[in-house]
């Protein structure tokens, strides 16, 4: 009895056999487990990355549920994971402005499979993702002009063309030289602070004045239903025309074969070259008055003589009724009044605040257009983007392109463009409508017909050169264009429409038949800042919540 109770040694072996047992299957467990943690870190990574794409495509970007889910789905499987939807189970949740995404997927059991007969253990991670918001503030626009011209050039302005029909409404006003050749009928005043030279190549009619800061020169005839006034000579070097005023100059005033319906005033000399001259009023020199052999002047008002004449030059003035001119010594009388000229001034710094209320054209707006409307494809767009500039070609929306960019970043579509570079249409000869407001860095290049209605300062370059008009006289612009740098040029070619203004800081050129209606009613083409405000909600950023 004693020898069997002390033989021990099976159940020793009962013992360690079941020992063994736990510790490998405990061991296994570990194994299991780890691996199961490791691939819910990997899982939770990918549905992270899940939940910031749906946000971002349901919120910010306004996709339907299954572009979202898609999307999702894509952004998962580049996070080292596979996700197939005809086995993983991918729910999206929305709750206002947050987004839960919730993977459920099998991961795999290496030893576990012996102890609990599963090959696979499931494992649900989620995620949520939400929007952060500002207020954004947005300024109205109003009008605020100080002047009512149809063209500004703040240095040197030339009109050349031939073909008749042009008509400008409103002033055209220049601090530099101007000289027109093109056979304009102007309804507003022409001013120059510089030399101001008329030789239309056809008939021109100025309803209003001719003011000039330097000498004026008429040198094909014109009908000018105002004023001249020159603050140096006045040379009226053809025989025709007619003046419907009077004509003022501090210098010397020749006249050709002119009608004058008011007086002739000079601080110089005043010389008659030609017959057929008359005038309606005095003739008044601070300095001579000569009548040139075979002139013969038509005086109704008084003819004030300083320094001598001979007999046959007054016989051959004489009134409109053939009675000999009233002849008067003007010595010791007092002098002709001095002409002052009102030198243009530049009004318009105020527009520059304007572009920190637009809407800049971003490369990630560019980027988004052309995933979202044109398929990733950059060609498909016919829209170049390259360090802020961009160039239009043939088959490009130009419309669409700003009003994408403006729904994409949650601002109204009349707030103005901002294109940080240059900008280039090169559409061809179609039709680009646009109505809007571009302001843009530095040059717009115009090489298509383009409309654009409503559209307030519908071009406004900052600090580069404008050319308009590069494709026929198909042009129609409601409107103004500005150049606000004053070393920049504006180049208007073949001709078109423009029913607001032409501002240029710096040099105007013109070519060809434009009608431009600076009217009162083309007011609303020049924005400024108002005080008031009105605010509208935009998604700025998307971020994981929990």
């Amino acid at each position: 009895m004693r020898r069997i109770l002390k033989n021990e040694d099976g159940a020793v072996t009962v013992i360690v056999a079941a020992f063994l047992a736990v510790m490998f299957g405990m061991m296994a467990l570990s194994v299991d487990r780890g691996s199961w943690l490791s691939e819910k870190r990997k899982y939770q990574n990918a549905v992270d990355a899940g939940a910031l794409t749906a946000a971002t495509e349901l919120i910010k970007n306004g996709a339907s549920e299954e572009e979202a889910r898609n999307e999702v789905i894509s952004a998962m499987n580049k996070n080292n994971i596979t996700v197939d939807p005809s086995v993983d189970e991918v729910t999206i949740t929305r709750d206002g402005g947050n987004v839960t995404v919730t993977l459920t997927k099998d991961a795999d059991n290496y030893f576990g499979t012996a102890l609990n007969g599963k090959a696979k253990q499931t494992i649900t991670v989620s995620a949520t993702a939400g929007t952060e918001q500002k207020i954004k503030k947005n300024h109205k626009t109003k009008i605020d002009l100080p002047i009512n011209a149809a063209i500004e050039a703040g240095r040197d302005f030339t009109w050349a063309g031939s073909a008749n029909g042009p008509v400008v409404t409103g002033d055209i006003m220049t601090g530099g030289a101007l000289t027109i050749t093109s056979p304009v009928t102007m309804n507003g005043s022409i001013s120059a602070d510089g030399d101001l030279t008329v030789k239309p190549n056809g008939v021109m009619t100025i309803n209003g004045s001719l003011l000039s800061g330097g000498s004026t020169y008429v040198t094909t005839p014109v009908t000018v239903n105002g004023n001249i006034e020159s603050k140096k000579d006045l040379r009226w070097n053809t025989n025709g025309g007619k003046v419907q005023g009077s004509t003022s100059a501090n210098g010397e005033t020749f006249l050709g074969a002119v009608g004058i319906g008011g007086s002739v005033n000079s601080k110089g000399k005043i010389t008659f070259n030609e017959s057929g001259v008359s005038i309606g009023g005095d003739v008044r020199s601070n300095t001579a008055t000569a009548i040139n052999g075979g002139a013969a002047v038509q005086v109704d008002g008084t003819f004030y003589q300083k320094g001598d004449l001979f007999d046959y030059q007054k016989q051959n003035a004489k009134t409109s009724s053939g009675a000999a001119a009233n002849f008067v010594d003007d010595t010791g009388t007092s002098e002709v009044g001095t002409v002052v000229h009102k030198d243009y001034e530049w009004r318009w710094d105020k527009l520059y605040s304007v572009k920190g209320n637009a809407l800049t054209i971003t490369q990630d707006l560019y980027n988004a257009y052309v995933q979202e409307k044109c398929d990733g494809l950059s060609w498909k767009a016919h829209i170049n983007y390259s360090n802020g500039n961009i160039e239009f070609q043939e088959g490009a929306d130009f419309q669409g392109f700003f009003d994408f960019c403006h729904k994409k970043a949650g601002v109204d579509t009349s707030l103005p463009s901002y294109v940080p570079g240059s900008i280039t249409v090169n559409m061809g000869g179609v039709t680009v409508p646009y109505n809007g407001c571009l302001i843009v860095e530095n040059d717009i290049t115009m090489n298509s017909q383009v409309r654009m209605k409503g559209s307030g300062a519908c071009l406004m370059s900052m600090n580069g050169n404008v050319t308009v008009g590069n494709w026929g006289e198909g042009t129609e612009l409601d409107g103004t264009i500005v150049v606000m740098n004053r070393e920049k040029k504006l180049q208007l070619n073949n001709g078109g429409k423009i029913h607001g203004g032409v501002i240029c800081h710096g040099e105007i050129t013109m070519n060809g038949t434009w009608t431009i209606d600076a009217s009162d009613n083309w007011k609303s083409a020049i924005p400024t800042i108002d005080n008031e405000e009105s605010k509208s909600t935009v998604i700025t950023n998307i971020r994981l919540i929990r």
